[in-house]
């Protein structure tokens, strides 16, 4: 992925460089299948050995590239959160029990 970021704005990639960004996690089957829809190209299956070809052996639009590198960007941006209930044992309410200098940051 770091040689990817490297170039990511340099060129349009195609053949094994478009393939190592293809193969990158958040870019599943429906990107993908997007992506020959925008070529105009229609496929049966949309499993990668029968889009990876097609989309190795052609260009990509400016747009077109545009659309992977805002994929790859919302998967990287996205946060993690956990979210979890924790029983409260004790007769003050949560609010009153922080103190008022309490640091929240």
């Amino acid at each position: 992925m770091e040689k990817i970021n490297d170039n990511i704005n340099r060129f349009l990639p195609y053949g094994e460089s478009l393939r190592a960004i293809l193969q990158h996690p958040s870019i599943k089957d429906p990107e993908r299948r997007y992506l020959l829809r925008m070529k105009g190209v229609f496929v049966n299956s949309t499993d990668e050995e029968s889009t990876f070809p097609i989309l190795t052996t052609s260009l990509l639009s400016p747009a077109e590239f545009e659309f992977l590198k805002e994929k790859l960007q919302a998967k990287e941006d996205r946060e993690k959160t956990i979210t979890r209930t924790l029983d409260w044992e004790s007769n003050k309410t949560l609010i009153s029990a922080i103190p008022n200098n309490f640091n929240i940051q």
